[in-house]
């Protein structure tokens, strides 16, 4: 009896997950998480990686984003965290910020940030030189 209880406690937590919103990743550049055909940098690193995000957060060692595909890898666009270099100053981020960033694959397939930048204010192609 209590081992049914449970199954039907899981079944039900695992039906209200299925039907949510995440937001629209139209304006980063994503949508449609297969397409990672943006090009944010020309002559891209085979290393690293660029895209556009939305900062939703901060953990002691994250800066979460709300990203559009991620060029140069097959990540296409969700809201996850990333860490960063520990020579990037991210103290400058806040919610709602809308960045360019940079992240260097590890060859364990981790991302991490190397560099970011405001494309509204330092233009669009504010990554290039960043590299």
């Amino acid at each position: 009896m209590k081992s049914t209880l449970v199954v039907l406690a899981l079944a039900a937590l695992l039906v209200g997950c299925g039907d949510h919103d995440h937001g629209s990743h139209s304006d980063l550049g994503g949508g449609d998480n297969s397409d990672s055909s943006v090009t944010l940098v020309n002559d891209l690193p085979e290393d690293m990686g660029a895209a556009l995000g939305k900062v939703t957060g901060f953990t002691d060692d994250l800066v979460m984003l709300d990203h559009g595909a991620i060029q140069g890898t097959d990540m296409g666009a969700m809201n996850m965290g990333f860490g960063y270099m520990k020579d990037v100053d991210v103290s400058s981020l806040k919610e709602g910020d809308e960045i360019a960033f940079l992240v260097k694959v590890g060859r364990d397939d981790s991302l991490r940030i190397v560099g970011f930048c405001n494309p509204k204010q330092d233009g669009d192609d504010c990554l290039q030189s960043k590299l």
